[in-house]
């Protein structure tokens, strides 16, 4: 009986050991933080621009500023995405989760750009400003749900950010840049500040 008490006490232990692990490797994963906080300074830019031109209806010089703003945001985030790879790899941290997140991002900024930029569907889509807060609230939610729950906040603090856009009408563009820069940057910051204190306790360690 005391065999089996010691035998089930061990696998207890391992199975904490385990678990604490997996835990720490989860918190190690770097979600793209600084591309995050690159996009959403980005959206609020893209959304000021908007804002100041849309009651001239420069419609043209709006999307100008957009194309402008992804020309300087996707070499940067492939740059940012490249040296978050060699980093991780380095480190040995490279997991699923990662991989994970990755494709999230990729595929919600995929559909951005083919139903929202380029008007595939523009009929159905209505203003693309909505769009492209709702892709960003959506990805930042869908993070949270594999990551880190101040990732789902942050999606949800967008939605309740396009919701007031649409009642606060004189201010709708800049709401929707707050609320996008926001939720991209308050838990990029978040993750930052723990990932140099996780290495801080390697470094210790």
């Amino acid at each position: 009986m005391e065999e089996e008490h010691g035998k089930q006490n061990l696998v207890a232990e391992d199975l904490k050991f385990i678990r604490s692990i997996v835990e720490r490797t989860h918190r190690e994963i770097d979600p793209g933080a600084p591309t995050l906080i690159m996009w959403g300074l980005l959206c609020l830019i893209g959304y000021t621009a908007t804002h100041i031109l849309m009651p001239y209806q420069m419609y043209r010089q709006i999307n100008n500023v957009w194309l402008t703003l992804y020309a300087i945001g996707f070499p940067l985030s492939l740059f940012f995405g490249y040296k978050l790879y060699k980093r991780e790899e380095i480190r040995g941290v490279r997991s699923h989760i990662s991989r994970q997140i990755g494709w999230i991002w990729f595929i919600m900024i995929g559909n951005g750009i083919l139903w929202g930029t380029f008007r595939f569907g523009g009929r159905f889509l209505g203003d693309i400003n909505f769009w492209w807060a709702l892709i960003l609230g959506l990805a930042l939610s869908m993070t949270g749900i594999v990551y880190s729950k101040e990732w789902l906040w942050a999606g949800i603090g967008v939605f309740f950010g396009m919701l007031a856009a649409i009642f606060i009408k004189p201010y709708t563009y800049l709401i929707l840049g707050l609320a996008t820069c926001l939720g991209c940057v308050i838990p990029s910051i978040i993750a930052l500040r723990r990932l140099h204190r996780l290495e801080k306790e390697y470094e210790q360690g």
